[in-house]
């Protein structure tokens, strides 16, 4: 297919390789042969790179490798009608490295995978062979000076030289009086000026806390640019990261980016994947922060302290330090290739977008005059279309999460939320109210701003002598919704609402109502969102339907999935897996010694189902294999004539699996590290008294068949769940 790429790397070759497409890279080659990567490290001391793990030398060449790899190959089309459908790659990995044991390991590999699969929504392989031609580390960093630090920096912080980067440094060094480590990444020599001029200011400012700095160069031959996107930068910036901090001795590194951008929820439902940049997403983070936690060896933090703060809150920071001079420094532009002195911004990319915003909501625009800009990001012209639907798509997403209500209303609206709770550091509850207060205001934020540019321009409006394409324009003129035909987030959450209004719930209730992607769970009178998963959807039957005698995983299933219960026993009844419960007996035995009626159909349903879980990047990786290895299996047997033998010994161990992932999720979430969630644990717990151990044969009770794969709820008197 299009989208799959070998990408060989450091020299390798395979057999095999004639009719795909084939990428060579080498960051260790010494002269500028095709494919060749040039990786170098400034400013970083000799002493810290002499004692660099291997395991930290091979981390530094693989995200290199994976950013390179991004950059040289193209994604699908931009059409509006095909964003998301043609985005996603599929890259497959051959790297030399000097400890292939352990990247090799079951636990690191599939750390590394999960990553950067969810960072760029791609599809990734890696293959890990030992090095015999890996460079000595001096290597790469070349002109390291020869003296010894005098203080130790005490935070290492990545530098973009934006404002959200900027604002990191500013509470470090100058709020905190920390001595930080700011790392960073420069793909063109363009922008040497202006991180040397944020340099020299922020020292300046700082005086004896001055940061010190140490950037990367990334050169490579020139037909390795073919993507100005750059999902997997981050990941690379990580890697220097993590070199830096094991290098002073640090356990921690950190990001510093608004947790508007941080949590990019879509602003419509056609960004998807690859579309919505994630790269320092909390999932993203929480990747990083595990896989610097098995190449050190020792406990490592990663995390974003800026995670529940707007783009306006952020400048404040800076006005506030008494450092607004630094805003004019600093670059915040995507589309660095039309860098100029004169216009450092293009005024119509994204980031470029949401810093003007910012700036005016903080009240920092004498600080970022807008003749920085090359188009006046309000009243500029956007001949583009895609940069015409990005900036209406913007204002569009903020008005309506001013708007909103309520988390529930949040969730649904943008399901895309749910990936982040589990990653706050938060119980989901109130992970979700801290969402959508930030959301909120940033909403208010932009509907501001808004407002007082139509009042500035309000001569220009009704002259309409304004460009047709500009933001306000695009805003206003359009009259309610958006000028374009894009698929907005539904208004399903109204019915829900109403719902959980008049079903108010007394201090000791209990409760599970299913939402889209998620489920409210109410227990003994306390709220807390819970993902939707197959595990959730099996509990949920067996609590509010509990069963007076146990029945088999099979029967439990077509509960669950709406199939007719007389086809399941049949079903079971064909694989041989005997009685069920005595309750079910005569139905076994009626259907007992005659073929499936309509057993295609129901092979069918589960298949599409199975899927479905395979695809749903939400779930686990251990439940997606196994959906994927059942559906093989399923196919396989269809392809036979539609007989399907094992079938109720499947569903068993699979059912079996959903349910205790789910009791333990409970019984171990945390409100944040080393603080359990009481409501989820007290939740399992239940679970596991009252479902786990009756069903399993546990603590004497009459629920022996838990091997054979049956399932009971011992419903305690006082506890009656309700929808």
């Amino acid at each position: 297919m299009d989208n799959e790429h070998l990408i060989l790397c450091g020299g390798e070759t395979v057999k095999g390789a004639a009719g795909r497409q084939v990428l060579q890279l080498n960051a260790w080659s010494p002269t500028r042969t095709p494919g060749h990567v040039g990786l170098k490290i400034s400013d970083l001391h000799e002493q810290f790179l002499k004692v660099a793990p291997e395991k930290f030398r091979d981390l530094l060449d693989i995200a290199t490798y994976v950013y390179c790899a991004d950059q040289a190959t193209e994604r699908g089309k931009h059409e509006a009608e095909t964003f998301g459908k043609t985005w996603r790659r599929s890259f497959r990995f051959h790297i030399p490295v000097r400890e292939p044991d352990f990247w090799n390991s079951q636990v690191v590999k599939q750390t590394l995978i999960d990553t950067v699969s969810f960072l760029s929504d791609d599809n990734y392989e890696f293959t890990f062979v030992a090095a015999s031609n890996a460079p000595p580390i001096q290597h790469y960093f070349e002109h390291l000076a020869h003296f010894e630090l005098k203080d130790m920096p005490s935070q290492v912080i990545l530098f973009s030289g934006g404002l959200d980067s900027l604002a990191g440094a500013v509470t470090e060094a100058i709020g905190d009086k920390r001595r930080v480590l700011l790392v960073n990444h420069r793909p063109t020599p363009k922008l040497n000026n202006v991180h040397q001029r944020l340099k020299s200011a922020l020292a300046e400012k700082s005086r004896r806390y001055a940061p010190m700095h140490v950037y990367v160069r990334i050169n490579k031959n020139r037909e390795l640019n073919k993507s100005y996107l750059q999902r997997a930068r981050s990941f690379l910036y990580m890697a220097i990261a993590g070199v830096a901090a094991e290098m002073v001795g640090q356990k921690s590194v950190r990001f510093y980016e608004n947790g508007i951008v941080s949590l990019n929820l879509p602003v419509t439902a056609q960004v998807v994947g690859s579309r919505a940049t994630r790269t320092t997403h909390p999932r993203v983070l929480k990747g990083y922060e595990n896989l610097l936690k098995l190449v050190s060896g020792h406990d490592f933090t990663v995390d974003n302290p800026f995670i529940w703060n707007t783009k306006g809150e952020v400048i404040e920071k800076i006005v506030r330090a008494g450092c607004s001079e630094l805003i004019a420094k600093s670059i915040s532009c995507a589309h660095t290739f039309t860098f100029s002195n004169e216009h450092p911004h293009c005024g119509t990319c994204s980031q470029c977008i949401d810093r003007r915003f910012g700036v005016l909501a903080a009240n920092a625009e004498k600080f970022d005059p807008s003749e920085g800009y090359e188009s006046d990001v309000f009243i500029g012209k956007r001949p583009k279309t895609e940069d015409r639907m990005m900036v209406a798509l913007y204002v569009e997403r903020a008005k309506t999460v001013a708007n909103i209500k309520s988390a529930a209303e949040l969730i649904t609206k943008y399901p895309e939320a749910l990936r982040a709770l589990k990653y706050l550091g938060e119980a989901p509850m109130a992970g979700a109210d801290k969402m959508l207060e930030m959301h909120q205001r940033h909403g208010k934020e932009v509907k501001t701003v808004l407002a007082d540019m139509v009042a500035r321009h309000k001569e220009a409006i009704a002259d309409g002598t304004l460009e047709n394409d500009c933001l306000l324009r695009l805003a206003y003129d359009s009259g309610p919704g958006l000028p374009y035909e894009v698929e907005l987030p539904t208004k399903a959450h109204e019915k829900q609402e109403k719902r959980w209004e008049e079903q108010k719930e007394s201090p000791n209730g209990y409760a599970l109502r299913r939402g889209n992607k998620w489920w409210e769970l109410i227990f003994e009178g306390k709220r807390e969102i819970v993902q939707d998963d197959r595990g959730m959807c099996l509990i949920d039957e067996l609590l509010k339907n509990p069963p007076e005698e146990p029945i088999h995983a099979v029967v439990l299933e077509s509960r669950v999935d709406g199939a007719p219960v007389s086809e399941a026993f049949a079903l079971l009844t064909a694989d041989g897996s005997g009685v069920v419960s005595a309750g079910d007996k005569g139905v076994l035995s009626e259907a007992s010694g005659r073929r499936l009626n309509g057993q295609n159909s129901i092979l069918r349903t589960k298949m599409a189902e199975l899927r479905e879980i395979q695809n749903d990047e939400t779930l686990p990786l251990e439940e997606r294999e196994a959906a994927e290895a059942e559906l093989q299996c399923l196919v396989a047997s269809y392809q036979k004539g539609g007989k399907v033998s094992g079938q109720a010994s499947l569903a068993a161990e699979r059912v079996r699996k959903a349910m205790r992932r789910k009791i333990d999720e409970f019984k171990k979430a945390e409100l944040r590290i080393g603080v359990p969630n009481e409501i989820l644990k007290a939740f399992g717990e239940h679970l596991d008294k009252y479902i786990w151990f009756p069903s399993m044969g546990g603590n004497g009770r009459k629920g022996t068949i838990g091997s054979g794969g049956c399932y009971i709820y011992e419903r305690p008197q006082d506890v009656i769940w309700k929808d």
